[in-house]
């Protein structure tokens, strides 16, 4: 029995010292391939909307339901909501969401944990904003903080948004005032001066992106040492957390940042971390080390990607990952080792090239709008004439 052990504790560290051998480039190589990733998935992975397959010429993809240019308008949509409940004009807020956005919020389906807290403060400023009680109606963009909130049956690419919202004609909005005894008042609707506004903002979410995007690269490349290092000295159950210092001390010569600023780096984290996490799964088929990577994923997909999240779930699922033991799978009958520092690794290198596409995405956001631009200067000369 002794001979057993010593012969099964030997193979074991063989093959650790194996796998040790290859780089994590050999497999980050397999990016440009775009081969499947082969494993059977169970229905619910094609249930979620956040996250689903895409049949392309015979071939299951994961993706994102929001593609990063809609991301920026939904992101742009919750800043300027903000901006018009601040300024009291809740009414038109009200419109914009109900009427004409109609988003699809979901519900996290698992570990709520604190669920109710994540938008504290942009909650209770749309409470000062109508602590006259004239509003029944709530506007959910608001207390929402996930990905895919932007209906894309609707608005199946970014510009289809606004194109849509310069289609409509200025008109008058009928509201009941709750709080003077149901008395009605009426507001005009100009949504193509909403759409001028909403891409200004657009453009200023477009720019801070882009910076907030290079400091992601600078945090996916030291994101192991600084955990290790925070494990090092950590006291008592301390969750391991970014540190997003500089979101708050601006440095000279930046703008004003946008309201929202930390809730869309936090989103900005998460949707760069899941669009690595499917470009990996879906350009590696029989890697080892990426089935730890794939149960990980599946298993916190609910909780960390899918509806209204907390906030910090792109660093709770690394350290998840990161701390996944070095388990022993069964593989047609063959003892396999896998490790999870290595795959952690790929993750962060595939996240910091997701980071630097979606640069020169976010850089080219000004010039795209031009048409836009174009078309709403025509619109104004016709109603002049």
């Amino acid at each position: 029995r002794t001979s057993l052990l010593y012969k099964a504790s030997m193979q074991a560290l063989w093959f650790r010292a194996l796998l040790s051998c290859f780089s994590v480039s050999l497999v980050s190589g397999l990016l440009a391939n775009q081969q499947f990733f082969s494993r059977k998935s169970t229905p619910a992975l094609c249930s979620l909307g956040a996250a689903e397959f895409q049949n392309a010429d015979g071939a299951r993809r994961l993706i994102i339901e929001n593609d990063f240019a809609i991301f920026m308008n939904q992101c742009s949509i919750q800043s300027f909501l903000f901006l018009m409940v601040s300024l009291r004009d809740v009414d038109t807020a009200i419109w914009l969401e109900k009427n004409f956005t109609k988003p699809m919020l979901r519900e996290c389906r698992k570990d709520k944990r604190g669920k109710e807290k994540v938008l504290e403060n942009m909650q209770a400023a749309f409470d000062r904003a109508t602590q006259d009680g004239s509003k029944d109606e709530e506007i959910k963009l608001l207390s929402y903080h996930g990905l895919s909130a932007i209906n894309s049956t609707l608005f199946p690419s970014w510009n289809s948004y606004f194109e849509a919202l310069l289609e409509k004609q200025d008109f008058t909005m009928v509201f009941n005032s709750t709080a003077n005894g149901g008395i009605e008042y009426e507001v005009d609707i100009t949504p193509s001066s909403l759409c001028s506004r909403l891409i200004s903002v657009r453009e200023q979410i477009a720019r801070e992106f882009a910076r907030d995007l290079d400091r992601i690269i600078d945090i996916s490349s030291s994101f192991i040492d600084d955990y290790y290092e925070f494990k090092a000295n950590r006291q008592g159950n301390d969750h391991y957390r970014t540190n997003l210092l500089f979101l708050y001390l601006p440095m000279d010569g930046e703008p004003q940042p946008s309201p929202l600023r930390k809730g869309n780096f936090d989103l900005l984290m998460l949707f760069t971390l899941q669009e690595s996490i499917h470009r990996v799964l879906n350009s590696a088929e029989d890697d080892v080390d990426l089935m730890l990577l794939r149960n990980v994923y599946f298993e916190k997909r609910d909780s960390h990607f899918v509806g209204s999240v907390d906030y910090g779930r792109a660093d709770d699922f690394l350290v998840r990952l990161l701390e996944s033991p070095c388990s022993v799978q069964l593989q047609d009958e063959e003892v396999e080792i896998v490790d999870p520092l290595r795959v952690v690794k790929l993750v962060l290198q595939t996240q910091a090239t997701v980071a630097l596409e979606l640069i020169e995405v976010a850089l080219e956001t000004p010039n795209e709008h031009l048409e836009l631009k174009r078309r709403q200067l025509q619109r104004l000369l016709q109603i002049d004439k």
